[in-house]
């Protein structure tokens, strides 16, 4: 009878945990999301950078999605030579789906940014056994200027997937080597690799 009342008390104390954590994840996502979009709601167009990424996206979906030897940015026939992930998805939607290119180019890097948010929850599993802790962390992360500034600007439809992707890539590596199921962690530290080298040179 102690042990059953015991263990009721364990599982009432886990569910109260859970929900405190929770709660602060959902803090974390919701508090960021609007930080983020704070950040830009003053311009109607693409803060700082994005000019030259939105003019590739255009010269990809003049040359019908091959990608072209040169981008017409400033009538200087630059090389096309930039990781085109993000051109592919952002010129697919405003072709497919009839959104503005800018209103992509405003908001695709907040969206993606706000995602980094319960990516990064996953990657504290590496430093921190208390999921109490991994939610405080994260809920820090979501906070700081630094974890969105660069990446929700124009240029941020780039940035913003390499950095999604590299915490991703960085958590399934931890993970190759602190669980028994090798192989599938391998396969996906493999193609969130591959997925951040598309997107961004220097993520």
């Amino acid at each position: 009878m102690i042990a059953w009342i015991r263990k009721s008390i364990d599982i009432d104390s886990r569910k109260e945990e859970n929900i405190f954590i929770y709660t602060i994840l959902g803090l974390a996502i919701i508090l960021g999301a609007i930080v983020r979009v704070q950040y830009i709601s003053n311009s109607r167009y693409p803060i700082n950078d994005g000019g030259f990424f939105l003019q590739m996206v255009e010269d990809l979906i003049e040359n019908g999605f091959r990608l072209p030897k040169y981008t017409n940015y400033n009538q200087a026939n630059i090389p096309y030579a930039y990781p085109p992930l993000a051109f592919y998805l952002t010129g697919l939607m405003h072709s497919y789906l009839g959104i503005p290119l800018l209103t992509l180019f405003q908001y695709f890097p907040v969206v993606i940014s706000t995602f980094t948010i319960p990516a990064f929850y996953y990657l504290t599993d590496a430093f921190f056994d208390k999921k109490f802790y991994r939610a405080i962390a994260t809920f820090f992360f979501s906070m700081l200027p630094r974890s969105f500034e660069w990446f929700v600007m124009g240029g941020g439809v780039t940035r913003s997937l390499g950095f999604i992707f590299a915490i991703l890539a960085i958590y399934y590596f931890w993970k190759v080597y602190a669980s028994d199921n090798k192989k599938t962690h391998l396969l996906l530290a493999s193609l969130f690799s591959t997925l951040t080298i598309l997107s961004h040179p220097v993520s």
